[in-house]
């Protein structure tokens, strides 16, 4: 449920690693684009939410972008493609997501409402 099949094995939602309380880690800031089927759904759990935007989030990235359900292989690619091309010249995170579904919206209707953004809709990505 919360594992990602990678050439060299799995990846699991807790290994993503939380940083010192106070002290930056290395994805503080970042964005992360999980283009993975249903990577964007949280479970309730004993004491909080978990899955893998939780987790992110906890390890101090500033935004992640998940579908909440399976999506086409068509639909993730031509989503993701918009969506960088309209975040890299300058549109907020949620623009760009909004355009992106826009613009999948007449080929893959399902696969353009899947996504979920994960932070401050004005954020913008910074290029480095």
């Amino acid at each position: 449920a919360e594992s990602l099949q990678l050439d060299g094995g799995y990846l699991h939602a807790t290994d993503i690693r939380l940083s010192e309380p106070g002290v930056a880690g290395p994805l503080d800031a970042g964005m992360v684009f999980l283009n993975a089927c249903e990577a964007g759904i949280e479970q309730p759990g004993l004491w909080a939410h978990g899955g893998w935007a939780s987790q992110f989030l906890r390890a101090g990235v500033g935004a992640l972008i998940a579908p909440s359900w399976t999506i086409s292989d068509r639909g993730a690619g031509a989503f993701a493609e918009s969506f960088y091309r309209h975040a890299a010249a300058g549109c907020t995170l949620g623009e760009a997501a909004r355009r992106a579904r826009c613009e999948l919206a007449p080929r893959s209707p399902l696969d353009r409402i899947a996504y979920a953004v994960y932070a401050a809709p004005q954020s913008h990505l910074h290029l480095q």
